[in-house]
């Protein structure tokens, strides 16, 4: 009966039925490839494949020419890297899946902050939408520690407010960082009002 129905089909698709049978996978995958095009229903049938035995480098290689199929083999393969905790190489993904906010988002739960601002940039946000975001990731990196990057997001988008980045430093324990900042930019007050304090805080904990 297998054989039968196997005669019935288009030649190509019975290849990629008998490598499915044979769990030849990645080349049922370049044998179901050239029939996906305008073929939305033979093109998810592939997708499922792909999506079951992960099959997304043969799918890629074998959608190299289909911009729209390959783009939603990038998506799904960025869905797979952010379940398996990868989300670096998910935001990847999600790029040359045209999937904006998916990159942006995998950047930013792994707080790279720099491929953030570029991807924010690369599709179009303008300055206050830029700003916003790096206040978004100051936030976070000043939550995880990170002090000394997040500092230079605020030199980069609020150089005009010079506490924020004092209070930036401070809080990284960055000291003779802040110490010079204030210094050069002739903000002394900054001394008793930030700096002191937070250095005697940090000695009495340390003490």
């Amino acid at each position: 009966p297998f054989l039968q129905q196997l005669s019935k089909l288009d030649q190509a698709y019975a290849k990629y039925k008998i490598d499915c049978f044979l769990k030849r996978f990645p080349r049922a995958v370049q044998h179901i490839a050239p029939l996906c095009e305008n073929d939305e229903k033979m093109l998810e049938e592939c997708m499922e494949l792909v999506k079951k035995h992960s099959l997304f480098e043969a799918a890629m290689k074998a959608f190299s020419d289909d911009l729209n199929a390959y783009k939603k083999i990038c998506n799904i393969f960025g869905d797979h890297l952010r379940i398996k905790g990868k989300l670096s190489e998910a935001s990847l993904m999600y790029e040359r899946g045209g999937d904006y906010q998916q990159a942006l988002s995998s950047a930013r739960n792994t707080l790279d902050w720099q491929r953030c601002i570029l991807l924010a940039k690369k599709y179009g946000n303008d300055t206050a939408q830029l700003k916003e975001l790096a206040g978004k990731l100051i936030s976070s990196l000043n939550e995880n520690n990170r002090c000394k990057e997040s500092s230079e997001l605020v030199r980069r988008f609020f150089s005009d407010d010079k506490k924020m980045l004092i209070e930036t430093l401070v809080s990284g324990r960055l000291y003779t960082e802040a110490l010079l900042e204030i210094t050069l930019n002739g903000d002394e007050d900054f001394i008793d009002a930030i700096l002191k304090p937070r250095l005697a805080a940090h000695l009495d904990d340390t003490i």
